[in-house]
C-alpha cells in the first residue's frame, strides 16, 4: 500500500506459498481501514467481490473510491 493519503489495494496477494501467481484479493475485511482519518482516496481492484461492515468507517477525509480495471 501507498501513503495514508492514497491507499491502493492490489489485485493479488503473493504470500510466497502459491507460486508467482499469488492469490486474488476478493474482499476487504470488516473494519479494515476504520478510523484511518488521513486516508483521502482508495483504489480497489476489479477482483473485489465484497467489502466488510464498517471497512471505511471513521475515514473522515475519504473523498474518492475508485475501482481499477485490469
Amino acid at each position: 500500500m501507498e501513503s495514508d493519503a492514497t491507499t491502493t489495494i492490489p489485485d493479488v496477494y503473493n504470500d510466497g506459498e502459491h507460486g508467482s501467481r499469488g492469490l486474488p484479493i476478493i474482499s476487504v475485511a470488516d473494519k479494515a481501514f476504520m478510523d484511518k482519518g488521513s486516508t483521502m482516496s482508495i483504489s480497489l481492484p476489479e477482483t473485489l467481490e465484497s467489502i466488510g461492515d464498517y471497512a471505511f468507517a471513521g475515514c473522515h477525509s475519504l473523498s474518492s473510491i475508485s475501482v481499477e480495471e485490469e
